[in-house]
């Protein structure tokens, strides 16, 4: 079952659900990727969502698939996503 974990604080949510399903990873975008998670029913899209101002890593695994982050990485993640 995947999930959303926020790379800042631990904080981990379950990914949303639409039309009876759970919602999937999608990245879009040629030069500067964008990432949402779209129903597979029905194709509505919604933006992963921000945690301590920082987008949420989805993942689908026990664990999570990179080390944590330092402080001036979080730090530069704030300032491009307006935290």
């Amino acid at each position: 079952m995947a999930r959303l974990v926020c790379l800042n604080c631990g904080h981990e949510e379950r990914v949303p659900m639409h039309c009876g399903r759970e919602m999937v990873y999608v990245l879009k975008g040629n030069f500067r990727k964008y990432e949402y998670l779209r129903c597979q029913v029905c194709g509505y899209e919604v933006t992963v969502p921000l945690h301590c101002s920082i987008p949420m890593l989805y993942t689908d695994e026990d664990y999570l698939p990179i080390s944590a982050l330092s402080k001036s990485e979080i730090e530069e993640m704030k300032k491009i996503y307006g935290g």
